[in-house]
């Protein structure tokens, strides 16, 4: 997109959404749903939060590795809670580490 969605007015909006829509034979609704999707993961991610996050389940699946097609309205985050416990680690039974955090 050349110009921002945001500043776009919203006849442009919607006229871009049924122009989307028709090309992809999805409804506009979703398509703007997943807009907001994106924007909200952008503003996550740019933020000091990024690093301590997790980004999961079916929308990941769908926009970071497109093994599936489909919209996904939620957005799953995992925070590993040791950052707010750091007490629990000083602990001789810490928590254990998740397989997601093996993973990355």
């Amino acid at each position: 997109m050349t110009k921002s969605w945001f500043s776009l007015s919203r006849d442009d909006q919607i006229e871009a959404l049924e122009f989307a829509a028709a090309r992809t034979e999805r409804p506009a609704h979703l398509l703007e749903k997943d807009i907001w999707v994106v924007w909200v993961l952008s503003a996550i991610y740019e933020s000091d939060l990024a690093r301590k996050l997790t980004f999961k389940g079916g929308t990941s699946l769908s926009k970071v590795y497109h093994i599936i097609d489909r919209f996904s309205e939620d957005v799953d985050l995992t925070y590993d809670i040791r950052e707010l416990a750091i007490d629990l680690l000083k602990q001789s039974n810490p928590i254990p580490v998740s397989p997601a955090r093996r993973i990355r």
